[in-house]
This record gives structure tokens, sequence and C-alpha cells, in this order.
């Protein structure tokens, strides 16, 4: 009776033991445990609910890893995405630079004023009618530049063809076709003018 009950003892204290360490504790070591079946049916409950808790961590836990995986996965493709498309893009732009640059004119760029020197004339009004009231807007080009045409500068200003000259026409310098065009520049001297020059650039006619 001694030894049975020290067993007794010893196999309760085992299985709460496992019990408070979360730990399996399975009924083919409780049948050969020796114990009431009470105790028994309470610690196969105790045994299998915690079996049950653990298992539904376990598969949690699972979940959350797949959650975690296919987001990170999202995350790489939206990003390989985003790079593929700024790779497009600057491919796109390195494409319209270029086409930029090849319709580039070579242009040489002089000024004049409204006065009897540079034009015969002092009234402002130029070829087109159209009168001269701004600086650095107005130009003169060669007379296949229709009227009302654009000529954008490499420097970023932007002139608009109203006016003729009879030096106004293509040259060539050192065999390339150059065109010239002659700035309107408001009540300026023939000092500030000279002080000028002549300017070799490139530029762009948006007609």
């Amino acid at each position: 009776m001694t030894r049975r009950l020290i067993a007794v003892k010893v196999t309760c204290m085992t299985v709460m033991f496992c019990v408070m360490m979360n730990q399996p504790y399975h009924r083919t070591q409780l049948k050969n445990a020796n114990l009431p079946r009470e105790s028994v049916a309470k610690l196969v409950y105790r045994d299998d609910s915690n079996e049950r808790h653990s298992d539904l961590i376990v598969r949690k836990s699972g979940i959350c890893k797949q959650i975690a995986r296919e987001q990170m996965i999202k995350k790489q493709q939206e990003q390989q995405a985003q790079i593929a498309l700024q790779q497009q893009i600057q491919a796109q732009q390195e494409q319209l630079r270029a086409q930029a640059e090849n319709s580039k004119v070579a242009i040489e760029v002089s000024y004049y004023t409204a006065n009897n020197q540079d034009c015969g004339k002092s009234d402002g009004i130029s070829s087109s009618g159209k009168y001269l009231d701004q600086s650095y807007v107005y130009c003169a080009a060669p007379s296949d530049i229709p009227f009302g045409t654009k000529i954008t500068l490499d420097s970023g200003d932007t002139l608009v063809v109203v006016d003729r000259g009879g030096a106004i026409k293509y040259t060539y310098i050192n065999g390339a076709k150059v065109m010239k065009v002659d700035v309107f520049v408001k009540d300026a001297t023939e000092q500030e003018l000279d002080n000028k020059g002549v300017v070799q650039t490139k530029g762009n006619i948006v007609k």
C-alpha cells in the first residue's frame, strides 16, 4: 500500500508538473500511473485542452508567418514594379532629349532696335505689322520662317518671329548651316547693341 501510494503521488506530481509547464502528458502514460479514474479523467481533459491550445497556437503562428511572407512578396513586387516604371520614364525622357537635341538648329543671334540706322525707320512697326514694344521677345528671322513662329533658344528664351531683315538669312560656319536671328531690344543705344555682340547658340523652331 505504501509503495502504491508513493507511486500515485509521484505520478500526480509528474502530471501536474507537465500541465504547469504546458508539456504534453498522454493517455498512454496515465494508463500505467495507477491513478483513480476521476483523477485520470481530469488529467486527460486537462491534457487534451493543453494539446488543443498548443495546436491552435501553432496553427495561428503558421498563418501569421504565411501572411507575413505574402506581404513581403507583395511589397517586393510593388518595389520592382516601381523601379521598372522609373526606368521606363527615364528611358522615355532620354529619348525625348535625344530627339530634341537632334531637331535643334544652329543659330547666330544679333540685336537691333527701332531706329533709322538698324531699320531705316523709327516707328517700331515690324514687317508683320506688329508693334515692337517689348525687349527680348520679338525677332527677325529668314523669310522661310513664317511670322508667328516661336524659336526657343538653349538659354531658355523664347522669341516670336515678327520681322525681316536684309542681312537676316542663313550662313555657313565651318561647313555647318547657321540661321541668323536678330533680336529686338527696345530703346537700346548702338553702344549697348555693340556690347551684346553676336552669340552662337542652338534652338528649336516651333511652328
